[in-house]
């Protein structure tokens, strides 16, 4: 990440900048990508269901 300072600015706008590249990012999750699965029930059933599909 680059940081532009200009030569007026103060040591507050200064120390404001530096403090925003410190803040952690957020977080990456598939569910963002791919939502939430809705089916309910066991996973076992679930996945035998499933490959039973392909046969």
């Amino acid at each position: 990440m680059t940081i532009i300072i200009k030569k007026k600015a103060s040591k507050k706008e200064v120390e404001k900048l530096l403090l925003k590249l410190e803040t952690p990012a957020k977080k990456k999750s598939l569910r963002n990508v791919f939502g939430i699965f809705p089916i309910e029930g066991d996973a076992v059933e679930i996945q035998k269901k499933m490959r039973n599909e392909w046969d």
